[in-house]
């Protein structure tokens, strides 16, 4: 059941995310996720940690600047 609501409040935040950039996030949300994934399976969790505070960073600002 949380796991249900996890997934769809994430869906409901990419859509968001989207819709406020126009989609430029698009390419650096798949390069981010496949480091941060790749991090994970070799059992860095540093080099995961970096990777996702960088990807957090990143949207944060694009989102910033953009005008819905």
């Amino acid at each position: 059941m949380v796991q249900k609501s996890l997934a769809s409040s994430q869906s409901q935040r990419v859509l968001l995310n989207v819709e406020t950039t126009g989609n430029r996030l698009h390419n650096e949300t798949i390069e981010s996720h496949r480091e941060i994934a790749q991090a994970i399976a070799a059992h860095d969790p540093l080099r995961a940690q970096d990777a996702m505070y960088l990807h957090l960073v990143y949207n944060r600002k694009v989102i910033s600047t953009s005008t819905i």
